[in-house]
């Protein structure tokens, strides 16, 4: 069965959306579709070029066909709408699939139009960040997910399934997919003494690792506080970009920590590295997260896969998939005291570790690339795929 995954932002960019993408198409391919990920072509020309992409993103290549389209944009704006554009011209070309797959609501018509079963992943809450423009865009395109022909809308939390069905998604129409974690990538947890070794980190002392975006939004300057409060620790910090991570370390300076060591970003393969090194897993985001009410970050996976003690910020849809005091020690958002108290309870435990150990276990059973594919992909969906193609 030939399917498309027709994306909306452009693969060079090092955003975790491309991740996702990435392993979903790897995932669906290892369950025998046959997959075809079209994107705008800013950068990124031909399959050799994606498939580069993917061996040093995510340490593999799924041998995916890779057709690059035209995006329009008005002065670098309206890129969903001009994605719109591109889209159509590439399914003017007559190209044959079983199926798409797409996470952009503007392009559901063109697919349906032309009776493709289509399945549609939500992401976000709004179509546009400019409120007028929402409006318009849910007014014109959201009845076209009444359509026989549109075969779910997937959404990564309960949180965002909620935001969509107040929106008018028919409820029968949604399945919720959290995010996930690549299981072969974490088969086996490596020794924290030799990833430190391995990356040059004394074996001796506590590392405290915390990989992801720099972001004003992500409150990456508790580790600062944090830091000071702990000063027999190590923090170490792995993420961009570039000119965040510059400033951050212009901070360190000023306030004369020689605990903190900012890495820059790596490879997204190469994070397991850092996260095996580490005695405890430092995950944070701040309230002004735009998608902070409804996201399933892939870090919360990986961490929990990594076998190592998260501590992290407890907002609601981190708490859909992780349990304070069971499989992670989650902090009231917004309570530094809160986060530098389970902090030191963290630094405090040994390994083996259960709490460590039962997240992992739950990353590895239930939030797996592998199994959301199985589960996008059920007998359900394949035999409504299949009825769809039949009568058209």
């Amino acid at each position: 069965m030939r399917g498309l995954y027709l994306h909306n932002g452009p693969l060079f960019s090092q955003q975790a959306n491309v991740i996702q993408v990435l392993h979903m198409c790897d995932a669906l391919t290892s369950l025998g579709l046959d997959m075809t990920l079209a994107a705008p072509d800013d950068g990124m020309k031909s399959s050799s070029d994606a498939q580069d992409l993917a061996l040093r993103e995510i340490g593999r290549d799924s041998s995916v066909d890779y057709i690059p389209f035209k995006r329009l944009t008005v002065a670098g704006y309206l890129s969903n709408l001009g994605c719109r554009w591109g889209a159509k011209t590439l399914l003017t070309k007559g190209i044959d699939f079983d199926f798409c797959i797409t996470r952009n609501l503007l392009v559901v018509d063109l697919l349906l139009r032309r009776n493709i079963p289509t399945i549609l992943e939500f992401h976000h809450e709004q179509t546009h960040s400019v409120g007028w423009l929402d409006q318009c865009y849910r007014w014109k395109f959201l009845p076209w997910l009444r359509s026989e022909n549109l075969v779910k809308v997937v959404t990564i939390s309960e949180a965002l399934a909620q935001v969509w069905i107040e929106a008018g998604v028919p409820v029968g129409k949604i399945q919720v997919l959290h995010d996930g974690v690549a299981s072969e990538d974490y088969e086996t947890v490596e020794e924290r003494a030799f990833a430190r070794n391995r990356l040059g980190f004394p074996e001796d002392g506590h590392l405290v690792v915390y990989a992801g975006s720099l972001y004003p939004d992500r409150e990456v300057e508790s580790v600062f506080k944090l830091a000071r409060a702990y000063p027999n620790a190590h923090f170490l910090v792995i993420g961009g970009p570039k000119e965040r991570r510059l400033e951050l370390e212009c901070e360190q300076i000023s306030l004369n920590l020689d605990n903190v060591t900012f890495k820059g970003r790596v490879p997204h393969q190469n994070v397991r590295e850092y996260l095996f090194a580490a005695d405890v897993i430092l995950m944070l985001w701040g309230a002004s997260v735009p998608t902070i009410r409804i996201c399933s970050p892939l870090k919360v996976f990986e961490s929990m896969a990594a076998g190592r003690v998260i501590v992290g910020h407890g907002f609601p849809t981190i708490r859909e998939v992780l349990t304070d005091g069971q499989d992670a020690l989650l902090a009231t958002p917004g309570d530094y005291q809160d986060l530098e108290r389970k902090l030191g309870l963290a630094l405090g435990m040994s390994y083996p570790n259960p709490m460590a150990e039962r997240a992992r276990t739950l990353a590895l059973e239930k939030y797996t690339w592998d199994r959301r594919a199985r589960m996008l992909m059920d007998a359900q969906t394949m035999k409504k795929i299949e009825a769809i193609n039949t009568s058209s």
